[in-house]
């Protein structure tokens, strides 16, 4: 019989390479390249996969290829873990104050991680882009491009 207990992952079991256990249970359900690598930048923990099983059974009467279902459960995590809007994002950025902290702030509105992101808190902090202009631009972008060409776009426009 199994315990509660044993069913629930520790934080040694992660440091462990849990995150290649996570990584095996997708290539067993058949997901390879770059689906793979999209799933393994959203599913970073137990809880993620649960909740990529629960989406799967949830829409298992859609008849979903995997790379719809991918695409599917990727803008679903978006709607699900970034800001519901500007002012939301708004209210979370000027409450940080150090660097890093507004770097994750901004990391959360694009849902992915990046380097480039330093660009986006100096544009806002010098008031070249509007907190508002820049969420619209991020929800729109972060669907189609990734954080780089995203930033890359932003930067071709005229800031102020």
């Amino acid at each position: 019989m199994i315990t509660q207990q044993q069913t629930m992952v520790t934080d040694e079991q992660i440091m462990n390479g849990y995150w290649f256990n996570i990584k095996e249970e997708l290539e067993l359900m058949g997901f390879k390249g770059l689906l793979l690598e999209k799933l393994l930048q959203i599913i970073t923990d137990y809880n993620t996969m649960e909740e990529f099983w629960n989406f799967i059974i949830l829409n298992e009467d859609k008849q979903m290829t995997k790379v719809l279902l991918v695409h599917k459960f990727y803008i679903y995590m978006q709607s699900k873990y970034s800001f519901s809007d500007a002012g939301e994002f708004k209210r979370v950025y000027c409450s940080v104050k150090e660097r890093n902290d507004r770097l994750n702030v901004i990391a959360k509105l694009f849902f992915s991680k990046s380097d480039e992101y330093y660009k986006v808190i100096d544009w806002i902090d010098t008031g070249k882009i509007s907190f508002e202009e820049i969420y619209k631009l991020a929800v729109d972008y972060r669907r189609i491009f990734t954080a780089k060409e995203s930033i890359s776009l932003i930067e071709s426009m005229d800031l102020k």
